[in-house]
C-alpha cells in the first residue's frame, strides 16, 4: 500500500516515518557535510589522528586532530621525492647533443637517447642541435623571399682605395656544444663580427696578379667564316686552335675582387675565420663562406659596366688579331723559307757558273798559248755560230759589186720541217744535229753560211 493512502500510517520514506507519531528511525537523505566529515576522518586516521564525535552524540564534540603520524609523512615524502626525481628524465633527439649542468657547471655531453640528470635546482640540461647548418648574413638581411642591403656591413675598401659592395653568407655547424654554450655569451654575434673583420682584411689586402688570363671571346667561328676564302684548311685549323688560347691583361684590385678573385677572397676569409674560432675555442666549424654578390657601389655601377665592356672589346680585338696572326704566320714562314732556299740555290748556281767559266777561260788560255791562230779562229766561229743561230735571216756582203747573197733560212727551216712531218721529235732533233754525210744537198744552211765566211776570210 502506498505511504500516502488511507491506512498507510502516512509514512514518508524521506521523512523518517510518521512525524506526527513521534517514533521510528531517521531515514532521511545523506547530508553533504556528513560525507565530507567522513573523508576528513579517514585522512586524519591515516596521519595518526582520531575520529571526532558526531553531532548526534548529545551535542558533544570528539577528540580533534593530534598531528600526522610517521607512516603518513614517509608516504607523502616518498611521493614527493619520486616525482622530483622523475622530473630529471629527459630525451635527446637525433642530431642533438645534451649538455648536463650540475650547480651551473658542465658535467658532460650526452648523445641522442633517454638520459637522466639531477632535477632542478641541482641540475639542468641544455640541448644543442649539431646537425643543423646555420647561416649568418653579412651585408644583407633576408626578409622572406626578398633581401635588404645593410650598407654598414656591405661596403668595404679595396687595396686601390675603391669601394666594393659585398654580400656574404657564412654557413657553420656546432662541433662542440659545451664550448659553443659557455665560451661565448653570444656565439652567433661573435662569429658575425669575426667574419666581417676577416672579409675586410682580405679585401683590403687583395692584389691582382700582374697578368691575368682573360678569355679571348666567343666570335672565332664568325672570324673563321669571314676568312674562309682567304685561308687554307690548315690555316683555318690554326685559327680555331688559337681561339683556345687566352689573352693576358692587367686589372685593378677592385676588378680582381669583383671577377676572378671572388673565390680566392672567400677561401682566404674562411681560413682566417676558422683559425680565429679554433683559437678562441668557440666550438664552431665553418661549412662554407659564399660571396652571394659583389658589385661596385650603386652610384658608379653604370660607369663601371661601361669600363668592363670596353675592356672586353679590347681583349676580343686583341684575341682576334692574335688568332689571325697565328693563322697567317705559318704561310709567311713557309714563303720566307722557300725564298731563302731559292736564294741559296741561285747563289750556288751563280758560283758554280762563275767557277765553270773561270775554269773554261783558264783551259782556253792554255790552248791559246799552244796554238794562238787556231784558237782565235775557233773562237770567232763559235761566236758567229752563237750570234747567227738566233736569226732567221742572214745577209752576206761580198766584194767587187757581186750580187748580194740572201739566205732565207726561215723558209728553208719551214720546208725542212714539212718534209720531216710525222717523224718523232727526238729523231728529228737527232737528224738536224747530225753531221753531213756528203754531197751539196746534205749541207745545212748554217754550215753553208759558215763555209762562205771562211772562204771570205781566206781571201
Amino acid at each position: 500500500m502506498a505511504w500516502n493512502e488511507p491506512g498507510g500510517g502516512n509514512r514518508d520514506p524521506w521523512g523518517g516515518g510518521n512525524r506526527g507519531g513521534g517514533g521510528g528511525d531517521n531515514q532521511g537523505p545523506p547530508d553533504l557535510d556528513e560525507a565530507i566529515n567522513k573523508v576528513r576522518d579517514k585522512v586524519t586516521q591515516l596521519f595518526g589522528g582520531k575520529k571526532g564525535g558526531g553531532a548526534g552524540n548529545g551535542g558533544g564534540s570528539g577528540q580533534g586532530f593530534k598531528g600526522p603520524g610517521a607512516k603518513g609523512i614517509a608516504l607523502l615524502g616518498g611521493l614527493v621525492i619520486a616525482g622530483w626525481l622523475a622530473s630529471g628524465i629527459y630525451i635527446v633527439d637525433e642530431g642533438q647533443r645534451g649538455v648536463e649542468l650540475t650547480f651551473g657547471a658542465n658535467t658532460g655531453v650526452t648523445q641522442p637517447g633517454p638520459h637522466w640528470h639531477f632535477p632542478r635546482p641541482i641540475g639542468s640540461v641544455e640541448r644543442v642541435d649539431v646537425s643543423e647548418v646555420r647561416t649568418i648574413e653579412i651585408g644583407y638581411e633576408s626578409m622572406g623571399e626578398r633581401t635588404r642591403s645593410v650598407l654598414r656591413e656591405a661596403l668595404m675598401l679595396t687595396r686601390d682605395e675603391n669601394i666594393v659592395n659585398l654580400k656574404v653568407a657564412v654557413q657553420y655547424r656546432v662541433s662542440d656544444p659545451a664550448n659553443y654554450l659557455f665560451n661565448f655569451r653570444f656565439p652567433d654575434d661573435t662569429l658575425k663580427q669575426l667574419a666581417e673583420s676577416a672579409l675586410r682584411e682580405v679585401v683590403g689586402k687583395a692584389e691582382a696578379p700582374e697578368d691575368v688570363e682573360i678569355g679571348p671571346g666567343e666570335d672565332f667561328g664568325q672570324l673563321a667564316d669571314e676568312l674562309a676564302d682567304q685561308l687554307t684548311e690548315e690555316e683555318l685549323q690554326a685559327l680555331m686552335t688559337g681561339a683556345d688560347e687566352t689573352a693576358r691583361a692587367h686589372i685593378t684590385p677592385l676588378e680582381w675582387v669583383l671577377t676572378q678573385g671572388r673565390a680566392q677572397v672567400a677561401d682566404e676569409s674562411e681560413r682566417l675565420i676558422q683559425e680565429a674560432l679554433d683559437r678562441y675555442q668557440a666550438g664552431i666549424t665553418l661549412v662554407r663562406v659564399a660571396i652571394q654578390d659583389a658589385q661596385p657601389p650603386e652610384e658608379v655601377q653604370p660607369a663601371f659596366a661601361d669600363a668592363i665592356r670596353a675592356r672586353e672589346d679590347q681583349q676580343r680585338t686583341i684575341s682576334r688579331a692574335r688568332a689571325y696572326a697565328n693563322a697567317l704566320l705559318p704561310r709567311a714562314e713557309g714563303q720566307a723559307a722557300r725564298q731563302r732556299e731559292e736564294a741559296q740555290a741561285y747563289r750556288d748556281q751563280v758560283i758554280a757558273r762563275a767557277q765553270g767559266e773561270s775554269e773554261r777561260f783558264t783551259a782556253l788560255l792554255n790552248e791559246y798559248e799552244r796554238a794562238p791562230q787556231v784558237t782565235r779562229q775557233r773562237l770567232y766561229l763559235e761566236t758567229m755560230e752563237r750570234v747567227l743561230g738566233n736569226s732567221s735571216k742572214i745577209m752576206i756582203d761580198v766584194e767587187g759589186g757581186q750580187p748580194l747573197m740572201y739566205l732565207p733560212l726561215d723558209r728553208m727551216i719551214d720546208r725542212r720541217g714539212v718534209e720531216q712531218d710525222g717523224e718523232d721529235n727526238d729523231e728529228a732533233r737527232d737528224l738536224s744535229m747530225a753531221p753531213p754525210l756528203g754531197g751539196r744537198d746534205a749541207v745545212t744552211p748554217t754550215e753553208r753560211a759558215r763555209d762562205s765566211l771562211r772562204t771570205r776570210e781566206v781571201r
